[in-house]
């Protein structure tokens, strides 16, 4: 089955970009969000996020997973 990612970020972000990066490096497809307003609805003030099946994970978070992807 494939995961559903949706990444939360902003287009000034510069996290934002790196996080996008690693998703291309690691070919994963992704639907690219930027309403923070929506984020903030969910409890967070933070970009970038990245929510993998229903789970939302911070940067570190979403670093640990892209590793463990590899």
């Amino acid at each position: 089955m494939k995961d559903s990612i949706t990444l939360y970020s902003s287009p000034t972000c510069p996290k934002c970009r790196m996080l996008k990066m690693e998703l291309g490096k690691h070919n994963i497809e992704y639907n690219e969000l930027h309403d923070t307003e929506a984020l903030a609805a969910k409890g967070f003030n933070s970009l970038p996020i990245l929510e993998v099946n229903g789970n939302f994970l911070t940067m570190p978070e979403a670093v640990k997973w892209l590793k463990e992807q590899e």
